[in-house]
């Protein structure tokens, strides 16, 4: 089983209140602080992961509440409660995670599809990173992509504002599609297969700081091209990787900043890797301008 593949229960309601004690890790999507019938404070609490959301509730106050934001990512225990025919989720015990432990025992499996706009392109996405096998890899793309500043605008900007996927969440649909296609090339090796699947998930990722989700170029898409941004915004991925395979993290470099076919500047593709994402993502391209 890959690392990114979890056992804890997915967030699929007919499931889990068919269950007695739920345990995991999952994104806090949000949450409101209530008063029952009695005037008793509790806490309505949403969660997400791939699979969708979910309601669940908290009638003692979280002991580091002023740790707990939006996007958070909490371990918690809860059991299933009966209310007269109904059924609920009470959340036992909750605390704060560290992204160390995210990226270590749900990583990908918990991007929240509250955010998502379209859900069938996040399961899509999920089965992709299925076929990557190497853990530096998982390592790196949980690294880049869990943060929420990176994860919400990834999932809801645009791929461009005139061109193809033109639309609010028209660059996640975009990178899913390359993902795929090059997932389905000839490449020599798996880790080739590999690369060139890691290379078409962060071949745009530097568009979550050009443009936003309202259909407009943000003020560092004015003075950046995307490319330039997609290196700053896998920095510090890149650096953890290169410590532990620096040809991979140069095969990267060189996928997300080499020369269009027919460039007259900047450097040639030398892989590939390189080659086979520049192909797929003209394809996406084409078939959706």
């Amino acid at each position: 089983m890959n690392s990114h593949q979890n056992t804890q229960p997915a967030l699929i309601a007919k499931n889990l209140l068919q269950a007695q004690f739920l345990y995991g890790i999952y994104c806090l999507a949000g949450f409101l602080l209530l008063l029952d019938r009695k005037q008793r404070p509790y806490w309505k609490m949403q969660f997400s992961d791939i699979h969708g959301s979910i309601f669940m509730y908290m009638f003692t106050q979280p002991s580091d509440i002023e740790n707990l934001g939006h996007g958070a990512f909490v371990e918690l225990t809860a059991e299933v409660k009966n209310y007269g025919n109904k059924h609920y989720i009470e959340i036992l015990t909750l605390k704060k995670t560290s992204n160390n432990q995210v990226v270590d025992q749900v990583a990908l499996s918990n991007l929240p599809a509250k955010y998502c706009h379209n859900i069938d392109s996040l399961k899509r996405f999920h089965h992709v990173l299925t076929m990557i096998e190497n853990k530096s890899l998982l390592h790196f793309i949980a690294d880049v992509i869990v943060p929420m500043d990176i994860c919400v605008p990834f999932f809801q900007a645009p791929a461009s504002l005139n061109y193809h996927h033109n639309y609010s969440g028209g660059l996640f649909d975009h990178t899913v599609e390359v993902a795929e296609i090059v997932s389905t090339l000839l490449l020599q090796t798996q880790i080739e297969k590999e690369l060139a699947i890691t290379g078409a998930i962060f071949h745009d990722i530097g568009k979550v700081k050009s443009l936003d989700s309202r259909m407009k170029r943000l003020e560092t898409g004015q003075w950046v091209d995307h490319s330039a941004l997609t290196l700053e915004i896998c920095a510090q991925g890149l650096s953890k990787l290169e410590q532990n395979n620096s040809l991979f993290s140069n095969i990267l470099r060189n996928t997300w900043t080499c020369a269009s076919p027919g460039a007259r500047y900047g450097y040639q593709p030398k892989t590939a890797v390189a080659e086979a994402v520049q192909m797929a993502d003209r394809f996406s391209a084409k078939i959706t301008s």
